[in-house]
């Protein structure tokens, strides 16, 4: 008689993934290539500036020798840089206007796009046009050629305000002029967020509102601009970092001629400029800019992030 063994081998546990799960794998698979492309390409050299704008650094041969200095780079940057202050004003002063502005335009013509008129696809196309057409040296040669203002309305109009007005006043209305063309291009991509954010909003709610006795101004108040805060944000990031790539500067290319460049392009060339500051000083440059780059981007975040309510224990 055989004696069969009653002892059985474990089995191993089989791993169930239920669809969330595997939606949220499949998710950041999908993205992860970005992300590496974003460590490595992006996070890496910004970790390196913010190291070098705390040194002397110079170029010797292939490598950089870098000696710690503290913050002698942000000391000159704003104590005896001449240019440079001047620069980061008139670069604040512009997207202060410029976004806003841009904003509530892309905002104003999404709400009219999204009406039932005729030919409303031609309409749309027309104003992502110039979002297609234009790239980088495209804006910078019109910029240079000045094709980008209106100059009968600069000019005229423009001159006559800024004698009228104070002089801050005036100087917001001539960034205003000397850009509108500009930030009319490129309202294009927020013009179609807007669109996508106004369309998935639920009519039943603007029935239930007109019905209480709504008005058109106050469901635009109470419904539509809160409901729209995620996409005012995306579109106000999309502007600011738009326009600080577009934003260009008269350099002094020789003692009879100049040269139109942008701001990130002036900070990139700072290591071979008469300053002789090298390169961790325009390290220094670059932290500063971004860092003001991301205060205005942190600034609409805080302005439009919805807030939670408080609920108070008790239920009350």
């Amino acid at each position: 008689m055989n004696n069969k063994d009653n002892t059985t081998l474990p089995r191993k546990k089989m791993i169930r993934i239920d669809n969330k799960k595997r939606e949220w794998i499949s998710g950041y698979l999908f993205i992860l290539p970005w992300v590496i492309g974003v460590c490595i390409f992006t996070l890496w050299p910004i970790i390196q500036a913010f190291y070098y704008s705390f040194c002397e650094a110079l170029f010797k041969g292939n490598s950089i020798v870098a000696t710690f200095t503290w913050f002698d780079n942000f000391k000159y940057a704003f104590a005896t840089d001449t240019k440079f202050p001047t620069m980061l004003r008139e670069y604040l002063l512009e997207i202060v206007i410029q976004v806003p502005f841009s904003l509530t335009f892309a905002l104003l013509i999404s709400m009219i796009l999204n009406q039932k008129i005729k030919l409303r696809g031609v309409w749309r196309v027309i104003y992502f046009l110039p979002a297609i057409i234009i790239s980088g040296p495209v804006v910078s040669e019109l910029m240079a050629q000045g094709s980008t203002t209106i100059s009968v309305v600069s000019d005229n109009i423009g001159g006559y305000i800024v004698e009228v007005l104070p002089a801050f006043l005036g100087k917001v209305i001539t960034i205003l002029f000397d850009k509108l063309i500009l930030v009319l291009w490129y309202t294009g991509i927020p013009i179609l967020i807007f669109l996508a954010g106004l369309q998935r909003l639920n009519k039943q709610i603007y029935e239930a509102a007109s019905i209480d006795g709504a008005s058109s101004w106050q469901t635009f108040w109470k419904i539509t601009l809160p409901s729209m805060s995620s996409f005012i944000l995306v579109n106000a990031v999309y502007m600011i970092v738009t326009l600080s790539n577009s934003s260009l500067i008269q350099e002094a290319a020789s003692s009879e001629s100049t040269s139109t460049m942008s701001i990130a392009q002036y900070i990139a060339t700072q290591y071979t400029s008469a300053t002789g500051r090298g390169y961790g000083y325009a390290c220094c440059l670059g932290i500063i800019y971004l860092g003001v780059i991301l205060l205005h981007i942190g600034f609409y975040a805080l302005i439009t992030v919805p807030k939670k309510p408080r609920i108070k224990k008790g239920g009350k």
